[in-house]
Formats: structure tokens, sequence, C-alpha cells
């Protein structure tokens, strides 16, 4: 009884470990969506000069950045709770959804291209945590497992 005991908090430590880890992935995805649209929007804007919402029509992904962007420019609402980003990025997106398509097409241009350089160095920030945090988080999570596995054994 106590080794299928132990077994399972091992599984449930595990498991923990996952979902805590999982707050540097869903960042990770988020400013990666965000990088790639802000791409797609300044060639839209550079070339074609398609409109934000015929953008989004083929911008076709489904995560946190593109259901709260979709509904942002389509509804008119911002519904925005991502956990995983601090209240300076949060800031820092609301800002951008503010500012991205408000003006002429040289300010949007040069708008893009600041942005770009800014998502960029936050992906880049994003992807390093991750891959130093998320294999951290795991194997805590694994050693509280084995350690709760021992004590009932």
């Amino acid at each position: 009884m106590r080794v299928v005991l132990g077994v399972i908090l091992l599984v449930l430590c595990v498991i923990l470990g996952y979902v805590l880890a999982s707050k540097y992935t869903r960042r990770r995805v988020f400013y990666n969506s965000f990088y790639e649209f802000n791409n797609i929007l300044s060639n839209e804007v550079y070339f074609s000069q398609s409109t934000i919402l015929q953008t989004l029509k083929k911008y076709e992904k489904n995560d946190d950045f593109t259901i709260i962007i979709k509904e942002y420019f389509n509804e008119n609402k911002l519904n925005f709770d991502a956990k995983y980003l601090s209240n300076d990025e949060k800031e820092y997106f609301i800002n951008y959804l503010k500012n991205v398509g408000s003006s002429d097409k040289r300010s949007q241009e040069k708008f893009l291209e600041n942005v770009c350089e800014q998502i960029e160095k936050k992906l880049n920030a994003a992807k390093d945590e991750e891959k130093k945090y998320r294999s951290l988080y795991i194997k805590l999570g694994f050693l509280l497992g084995l350690i709760a596995l021992i004590i009932c054994l």
C-alpha cells in the first residue's frame, strides 16, 4: 500500500513540475506568435497594404496571442489575462495593440521595425528562460516525488 502511495506521489510531483514549467513554454509560444504576426503585418504594410482585419483572416493559428488579437480587432474588446507575462510585458502588448494601425504608412513602418527588434529580444529571452527553467522544474518535481516515495517506504 505504501509503495502505491509513493508511486502516486511521484507521478503527481512530476505532473506538478510539468504544470509549473508550462509557464515558460506558453511565454515562448506567445512571443513566437507575436513575432510572426508582427512580421506578417510589416510585410502587409510594406507591400500589399491590406488592413489589419484582412491580415487577421490570413493568420491561421490557435494560441493565446491569436485569440487575443482577433478578439481585440474584430470585437473591440481586450480580454487579456496571461499569467505567464509580467505586468510590464502586458502593458507593452496592450500599447502595441492600441498603436498598430493608428497612423499613416510611414509611421507604421517605423513603429513595426522598432517593435520587431524588441519582440525579437523578448523572444530570445523567453527561449533562454524556457531552456533553463523548464528542465529544472521537471527535474525538481521528479526529485520531490522520489523523496516522497522514499518517505512512504
